[in-house]
């Protein structure tokens, strides 16, 4: 089964539902068999590398939430993460533009490290309040997996993977997604939003049953 995942490294949402179908993923009995793929999308394309304000300040000024439903919102993401150990620091949180990331993480994905390129990028930017729009900064996010720094520069700096960015943002929108995460299950059945775990798991069951129901045997 191959499960595609369209996400934004800047998105809270995205980093819980990774989580949650990790959970779900435990309890699968054919979890051996799922291969997962993860599609770039990007919620803020024109924001620049760096952002000089916080995402309390986003929500108020940019977005127009009053100031007290902006921390309840926060603090709402916050305890959700933490339910699923995601120690999610908005305190210290860099808004920045994700282009460079998803590219790494298509880098990542050539050398069969996608998966831990993106929970790398997903923790230094929630736990860590890292600078992601720095190529620097993303480049010592690739060593931290043990990827070779100069080659990952060289990746980034020539933009190697923008098309592949590119491509993948093209076909969520001409499957109608408009936000993240995008969730699709075998180029068949796909969930918007970061479902809960019993959701993901009854979903991981139902494509895999459609995909080896035995044939009916014909009558003669």
């Amino acid at each position: 089964m191959k499960i595609e995942i369209f996400s934004d490294i800047a998105c809270p949402w995205c980093y819980i539902a990774k989580r949650r179908l990790e959970h779900a993923l435990e309890t699968f009995e054919h979890r051996d068999e799922v291969e997962i793929v993860w599609r770039s999308f990007e919620l803020a394309p024109d924001m620049p590398s760096r952002v000089p304000y916080t995402t309390a300040e986003e929500l108020i000024h940019v977005k127009g939430v009053a100031p007290s439903e902006a921390q309840k919102m926060i603090d709402n993401v916050t305890r959700l993460g933490a339910s699923l150990g995601l120690d999610m620091r908005f305190d210290i949180l860099k808004l920045f533009n994700t282009r460079k990331a998803h590219e790494l993480v298509h880098h990542a994905k050539t050398l069969g490290k996608q998966a831990e390129m993106k929970e790398r990028l997903f923790r230094a930017n929630f736990t860590e309040g890292r600078e992601l729009g720095d190529v620097d900064v993303l480049v010592e996010t690739a060593a931290d997996i043990g990827l070779n720094p100069v080659d990952a520069r060289e990746a980034l700096e020539t933009d190697r993977y923008r098309d592949a960015v590119i491509a993948d943002e093209q076909r969520a929108q001409s499957s109608g997604a408009q936000s993240v995460p995008y969730i699709v299950f075998d180029g068949k059945q796909a969930l918007f939003g970061a479902k809960r775990t019993e959701v993901l798991r009854a979903m991981l069951e139902q494509v895999w049953q459609e995909e080896h129901a035995p044939e009916a045997s014909s009558s003669t």
